[in-house]
């Protein structure tokens, strides 16, 4: 049977662009699509379970482009930007084993829609209701249109096979989501409470408590 999803926490929010993540075309090869991803705020996008080759060391990356559909089809043209650099993260802890690739844009998109921001410590609550399924929190966030996420072009990698690439390695959701905010910026909301509100050592304590 397949899994119920309650839907995103703000309905009203609006939907972002389909995003897909390719390799840049040459002269020698066409542009190939790689994975789905979602788009964080306007500079930034974010890949849940990447494949392979975004987890290829720094020298062996291929120039990245990031291809934004326009939702409802035919709303407008899609818009290619450059992808300026690449940073992989993993969420490592006994009852959450989760991955990423946060893509950093070479320009920001002038026109993003407007997302409703979370802290870090809400982020964390979301990923652990899902038990590390980075996708459906992210759905459940509002950031995405559906709770599996948009397809993959290629499998997506076993992190255990790249270890040596993990640019930030954690057991903490709070550190874990930290390093994505790190990177997108403004997508994120400062708590009232910084010292309190997204303390990773009360995140990481949340994380074991899921495995009862």
């Amino acid at each position: 049977m397949a899994a119920v999803h309650p839907g995103p926490t703000d309905p009203t929010a609006p939907v972002t662009p389909e995003v897909r993540v390719e390799t840049a075309p040459t002269a020698d090869a066409p542009a190939r699509p790689l994975a789905g991803g979602i788009l964080l705020g306007d500079r930034a996008v974010l890949v849940p379970d990447p494949p392979p080759e975004l987890l290829a060391k720094d020298g062996d990356l291929p120039e990245l482009n990031v291809v934004l559909d326009r939702i409802p089809e035919g709303s407008g043209p899609a818009r290619t930007i450059r992808v300026a650099r690449v940073v992989r993260s993993r969420l490592s802890a006994p009852s959450l084993d989760t991955a990423c690739a946060i893509l950093a844009l070479a320009t920001p998109l002038p026109d993003a829609p407007a997302v409703k921001r979370h802290t870090v410590a809400q982020m964390s609550e979301f990923l652990l209701r899902r038990r590390g399924d980075l996708w459906a929190a992210m759905y459940d966030l509002g950031r995405t249109a559906s709770p599996d996420g948009p397809r993959h072009f290629t499998a997506p990698a076993d992190p255990e096979d790249h270890e040596a690439v993990w640019d930030t390695r954690t057991e903490s959701p709070a550190l874990f989501f930290q390093g994505i905010c790190d990177v997108c910026g403004r997508c994120c909301k400062r708590p009232k409470n910084p010292g309190a509100a997204d303390d990773p050592d009360a995140s990481r304590s949340a994380a074991g408590a899921s495995e009862n």
